[in-house]
């Protein structure tokens, strides 16, 4: 397994991008700068309550609330795909990554998946999933992309399921919207417009819960 050290900035500038909250045990950095969080390309990065040397403890929270703004955002359409709240998360300059977010619904009989993108701005467009088991916050990438189950919907909020922008060539300022493609193995491609939020309103306008929603 390959394995490869984030650091401190970028790590804390993917949490900036998910508009999750963390705070990190680490009463002594390494001279080289690197922080002791660890990240697995393959699987994401992970934490521990009892770290060896060169592990990070992470002890995280989620924000609740309800998103009111979704009914007055565009809609797109894609297949039997419906997705609106289309947002993403300004960035401060030279930050190597943002978060994208929105509401997938599926009115079809059979599920599809998201699983991945292209945007102007960034260099590559994954799939994240960030999940709290016990007081441990895991990120990782959904390599085989996020299901859209049949005749149900998913959100994709901070904290939880999101794209992942990498490699931004330029920050993303708040009250911009920005264009990328969003691409469903069945589905197929469709155009977006994200509309870009403080970290503030993210956290204002998040749907209170992740994961698999009905639609019924």
């Amino acid at each position: 397994m390959q394995m490869k050290f984030l650091s401190l900035a970028l790590f804390a500038n993917l949490i900036a991008a998910t508009g999750a909250h963390a705070t990190l045990d680490t009463p002594q950095l390494p001279d080289n700068g690197y922080s002791k969080a660890v990240f697995d390309v393959s699987h994401g990065w992970d934490a521990h309550k009892e770290p060896a040397p060169g592990i990070m403890i992470l002890a995280a929270s989620s924000g609740h609330g309800t998103d009111h703004a979704a009914m007055n955002q565009p809609g797109y359409t894609v297949g039997d795909l419906v997705i609106t709240n289309v947002r993403a998360g300004a960035t401060v300059p030279k930050a190597p990554v943002a978060g994208g977010y929105m509401v997938i619904k599926n009115n079809g009989s059979a599920s599809d998946f998201l699983i991945g993108g292209q945007a102007a701005f960034a260099g590559d467009v994954q799939i994240h999933e960030m999940k709290l088991q016990g007081d441990v916050m895991k990120m990782r990438e959904l390599a085989d992309g996020l299901e859209i189950p049949a005749g149900g919907e998913v959100m994709l909020q901070p904290g939880g399921y999101h794209v992942m922008f990498m490699k931004l060539s330029e920050p993303l300022k708040e009250g911009e919207n920005r264009k990328a493609t969003l691409t469903f193995k069945n589905a197929g491609s469709v155009e977006v417009e994200f509309a870009v939020k403080s970290r503030k309103d993210l956290k204002s306008h998040g749907m209170g819960h992740s994961g698999h929603g009905s639609s019924n």
